[in-house]
């Protein structure tokens, strides 16, 4: 692989993670999960060969700051959403206990 096709690989993990933001903001949770699959067989495929980018680093360095930026606020949208989950199994649980306290059950 060169670098012009290494690169276009970069765009394309850029554009699925710019799909994984979208997705973590409408909270698409399945359809999160579906593009990190993608996105982590492009990361695989790119990984797997040593490409010299030359004059071409800039762009790619860029591209990279723009995957984790949005990773970033993937995490921090799906903490919220993780934090809100475990709220709403913590009032599940309570409100279980007490129905087992007061009816036997």
């Amino acid at each position: 692989m060169d670098a012009a096709e290494a690169l276009s690989r970069y765009r394309e993990i850029r554009k699925t993670t710019q799909r994984m933001l979208e997705a973590a903001r409408a909270g698409e949770w399945d359809r999160l999960v579906e593009l990190e699959a993608a996105r982590r067989d492009l990361i695989g495929a790119l990984t797997a060969e040593s490409v010299s980018f030359g004059p071409l680093a800039a762009e790619k360095d860029a591209l990279i700051q723009a995957v984790l930026a949005a990773d970033r606020e993937i995490t921090a949208l799906t903490r919220a959403w993780m934090d809100e989950m475990s709220e709403v199994l913590a009032s599940v649980h309570a409100q279980r206990r007490l129905e087992r306290a007061y009816h036997g059950g």
